[in-house]
């Protein structure tokens, strides 16, 4: 079950730590189910732990391709997004996409309070203290 697979891919990476179990593990459910959307964000987030960053963005962009227009999943997945690009120095696009997530949250949810906080530091180092108005 690629839901199952895809939910103890989460566990292993983000609660566990064993980012190397849970990459095998969510890449085999990529291959049952390539248009999976939060598999694609888990997968995404196992590959941004393990430092693997164009991979990473990869995931994170079709991921943003395929989940439905309106879901708070996508905050999240821009967030993760811009966090990889933030990763590899690639200022701009991390702007971006942390702004999108920051804009999504305000308007459907699915950022927790900590990813806000990320997001408005990382865009407070791109930008610098002053650029940034973003109420946390």
């Amino acid at each position: 079950d690629v839901v199952a697979m895809n939910n103890l891919g989460w566990i292993l990476c983000e609660h566990l730590g064993k980012y190397e179990e849970a990459k095998v593990l969510v890449e085999q459910a990529v291959k049952r189910d390539g248009d999976y959307g939060d598999l694609l964000d888990t997968c995404g987030v196992v590959y941004y732990r393990l430092g693997e960053f164009e991979e990473a963005i990869s995931k994170f962009e079709k991921c943003i391709e395929v989940y439905p227009e309106g879901s708070g999943s996508l905050s999240a997945s821009h967030f993760h997004l811009g966090r990889a690009y933030a990763a590899i120095g690639v200022r701009s696009r991390a702007a971006e996409s942390l702004e999108k997530a920051l804009e999504m949250e305000q308007e459907s949810g699915g950022l927790s309070r900590e990813e806000k906080r990320q997001a408005t530091e990382l865009l407070r180092e791109i930008w610098g203290e002053d650029h940034v108005s973003i109420t946390e």
